[in-house]
């Protein structure tokens, strides 16, 4: 019988969820002590590692910061900076540190006997989304159109060029819609940014309220802080409408199958349920049964292109007419509080169930 590991942040909520469905003995090692090398494990045990998100920790997240610097100027800055909650920053550095924590946590393999329910490298694969949307693309999975461009003003140029009237910013590396944007741009009189972005004392949060900016000087003063190369640009495409409230839906695949659909419902554009918007019920939207299965058909077709990730969230868009796009994979997505399936199994509990 294989042991049970889970690496996560100090006092996760994610451990507690993930102990209470296995009902067995857990090892819980944080990615602290893997950045330290505090950690022990025997070469004479076989062990199951179940990888959790690394937020929600200031902790975590400074070390995984400092991971990446490479010299004693950098460790500096980091070392003296003043983290703030919610306060977005660092794009660059915390994906290099983030890969490199990934790559080293890869890399047990070679000292210990150890399955990876999820493996590091395919995590930190569909961390970067504009890799994964292109993965995904070339694969055959629809997705939004991609925008090519270097910069906030050749992006719109490009958009009055080629009549792209809104698009969506998403940084290449973030999560839970941290720093995600949508903009829409006709002429310098009618501009519009919906963020989780807040700016205070020129320092930029993520807030848990869509903020709307309409103005070049505002807009501008968001762009500033953010480098144009940390983020991934596609078009923003409609949503199907229920109830006057934009709908698109979280599909939890574990072992291959969809096994969860939660659609999330919207007053605006962007759907993630940290932001306040709503959980609805699949059997109330009244879809028709194909357009059930398309959203589950697309959503394991995405997760075939990452046999290594047992279980994901594929987020999926369902258009006015019916056309569906993944918009991203989730390799932490797997949490729904509160959603049983017909059988009465929680995510973590039919994921428990299916390797046991």
């Amino acid at each position: 019988m294989k042991q049970h590991v889970i690496i996560a942040p100090k006092n996760s909520r994610r451990v507690q969820f993930w102990e209470s469905a296995l009902k067995k003995e857990l090892i819980c090692i944080t990615y602290s002590s893997i950045i330290n090398n505090s950690f022990s494990l025997s070469d004479q045990v076989e062990y199951y590692v179940r990888l959790e998100s690394s937020g929600e920790d200031f902790e975590t997240y400074k070390q995984i910061l400092l991971l990446a610097c490479d010299n004693d100027i950098q460790r500096e800055v980091v070392q003296n900076k003043t983290f703030y909650f919610g306060e977005i920053s660092d794009f660059y550095l915390w994906y290099k540190g983030w890969s490199i924590l990934l790559k080293r946590i890869k890399g047990l393999e070679k000292s210990y006997k150890i399955t990876f329910i999820n493996d590091p490298l395919e995590v930190l694969e569909v961390f970067d989304k504009s890799k994964a949307i292109e993965k995904l693309r070339v694969n055959g999975v629809s997705v939004p159109p991609s925008l090519s461009c270097k910069s906030y003003t050749e992006l719109k140029k490009i958009m009055l060029t080629k009549h792209i009237h809104q698009v969506f910013l998403k940084p290449k590396s973030g999560s839970s819609a941290s720093g995600i944007m949508a903009f829409r741009y006709k002429d310098k009189r009618n501009l519009h940014l919906y963020t989780t972005i807040d700016l205070k004392e020129d320092i930029i949060y993520n807030s848990l309220k869509l903020k709307y900016y309409r103005t070049q000087k505002d807009i501008e003063s968001i762009w500033s802080k953010i480098p144009f190369e940390s983020l991934h640009v596609e078009w923003w495409l409609p949503k199907l409408k229920h109830e006057n409230l934009n709908v698109d839906f979280r599909v939890v695949v574990i072992n291959g199958k969809s096994e969860f659909i939660v659609p999330r419902g919207s007053n605006h554009t962007i759907t993630n349920l940290h932001l306040g918007n709503k959980k609805l019920k699949l059997e109330n939207l009244n879809l028709d049964s194909n357009s059930v299965k398309k959203i589950k058909t697309i959503a394991e077709k995405a997760m075939r292109c990452y046999p290594k990730l047992f279980y994901a969230g594929v987020d999926v868009l369902l258009t006015p007419k019916k056309q569906v796009y993944v918009l991203e994979i989730n390799a932490f997505g797997d949490m729904l509080l509160g959603i049983k399936n017909k059988d009465g199994y929680s995510t973590h509990e039919l994921c428990a169930l299916l390797l046991s």
